[in-house]
């Protein structure tokens, strides 16, 4: 069997998810979808907590100033406020 050798071993650069999601619209493709499958999960996971734990997240992201946390969790934020749930909700 013949001994490949690779001639570049160099890896792609690591891209922060804020860098990747805008990569993709700049290529046409919409991250949405991918939000929505991390919202879902999160959800999932969480149930009527879903909201106050991205909440607390987000608050988290805030105050170590992280920009690519803040995108990540302001949609995911954004997907799971405008998802109707079946929690009743108290308004005042």
């Amino acid at each position: 069997m013949p001994h490949i050798m690779l001639q570049s071993t160099d890896s792609p650069p690591d891209k922060s998810f804020l860098e990747l999601a805008t990569e993709m619209k700049n290529l046409g493709m919409d991250p949405k979808p991918f939000f929505e499958i991390a919202a879902q999960d999160i959800l999932t996971q969480h149930g009527h907590k879903a909201i106050p734990y991205v909440e607390e997240m987000l608050s988290q992201v805030y105050g170590q100033n992280n920009p690519d946390g803040l995108y990540l969790w302001q949609e995911l934020h954004r997907i799971l406020i405008g998802q109707p749930s079946g929690v009743p909700r108290i308004l005042h």
